[in-house]
């Protein structure tokens, strides 16, 4: 059996972050999930299931290099696993849904509903 690897903060990020894109990604899912390390192998991140398995089980972690891969087999930004994402794992479905129908709006509606919530957020505070 091996060792329990201890993570270092940024491992621990991409971990979290990796469950969630496999947790979130149609068609891949139990860990171990043949189609997720189907893809992931045929999308050049060469990740077998055992080395998702040893992943989950944290013995072997996400390294910088490893998580480059993923980046560009799951269609992710350079750096999207080593980055915290921790307020969007906090939001309810519906404040999901009202930040996806946000994002696809031009950006001058987008500054101008910034501008209204600015707004409203200093008024709340002043009272």
């Amino acid at each position: 059996m091996e060792q329990h690897h201890s993570l270092q903060p940024i491992e621990l990020i991409r971990l979290t972050n990796f469950l969630s894109i496999q947790g979130r990604t149609p068609g891949y899912g139990a860990p171990t999930a043949k189609s997720f390390a189907a893809h992931l192998s045929g999308s050049g991140a060469n990740l077998t299931s055992s080395d998702l398995t040893a992943i989950y089980q944290r013995t072997k972690p996400i390294s910088t290099n490893l998580a480059v891969k993923i980046e560009v087999a799951m269609g992710l930004g350079q750096g999207w696993l080593s980055e915290s994402h921790e307020f969007f794992y906090a939001l309810t479905a519906k404040e999901m849904a009202i930040h996806r129908a946000l994002s696809k709006l031009p950006s001058e509606v987008k500054l101008n509903l910034a501008a209204i919530i600015s707004a409203l957020s200093s008024d709340e505070s002043s009272t």
